[in-house]
């Protein structure tokens, strides 16, 4: 990585999407779709429909959320709640620690620069980090129980 474009990197996801998508029973659509819609999940007809307008790293993004509302078996619009969840588990999803941390040592942070480095939308990289600090956060709030922390005081 080099804090630039790899668009390699962007077709290999959008290509690993499709095949679990092909592999689960799910059609993938792509057609223009007005411009506040992305995407969405018909769960009538097992299908994904995808904006054919959209770049291949918003394309690899929306794929990804909307399999996550197939993989769930959601139908129709949902809540907010179940949204946030949803494109945390996209990014869950599309981005590994690994590749997070690389990315972050690469080039700072900041999640718009991130996002550039791993060629994923801006939300994609924002959803990691909620769900990274949510994460450190439940951790931090977990009292582990008092034999836990006596087996590390003897190490």
């Amino acid at each position: 990585m080099s804090c630039g474009m790899n668009r390699n990197m962007t077709d290999k996801r959008l290509e690993w999407l499709e095949g679990i998508a092909h592999a689960a029973g799910i059609t993938i659509i792509y057609k223009p779709l007005r411009p506040d819609l992305k995407g969405y999940y018909t769960h009538s007809k097992c299908s994904i429909t995808v904006s054919s307008q959209l770049t291949t790293a918003h394309t690899v993004g929306t794929l990804a959320h909307e399999l996550i509302h197939a993989l769930h078996e959601h139908d129709g619009p949902q809540s907010d709640v179940v949204e946030a969840r949803v494109d945390k588990l996209a990014a869950r999803l599309l981005i590994s620690p690994k590749e997070y941390a690389q990315a972050e040592r690469l080039c700072g942070p900041h999640a718009g620069a991130i996002a550039r480095e791993l060629e994923l939308p801006r939300w994609v990289v924002q959803a990691w980090q909620d769900q990274a600090q949510a994460c450190t956060y439940d951790f931090a709030r977990t009292s582990p129980e008092p034999r836990v922390l006596e087996f590390f005081a003897d190490r």
